[in-house]
């Protein structure tokens, strides 16, 4: 629920590891277009 909440207000969303396995958790995170950080923070700034 929280990333799509930040994805309605327009937030830059970061995921720490890579996509869930899960097929239709895939899509739809995929759908919001995210920076995958692999967990090097250093991207985000």
């Amino acid at each position: 629920m929280e990333i799509a909440f930040a994805y309605t207000t327009g937030k830059k969303i970061f995921l720490l590891n890579d996509f869930p396995d899960q097929p239709y958790i895939h899509d739809e995170i995929h759908a919001m277009e995210p920076v995958v950080l692999n967990g090097n923070l250093s991207l985000i700034i």
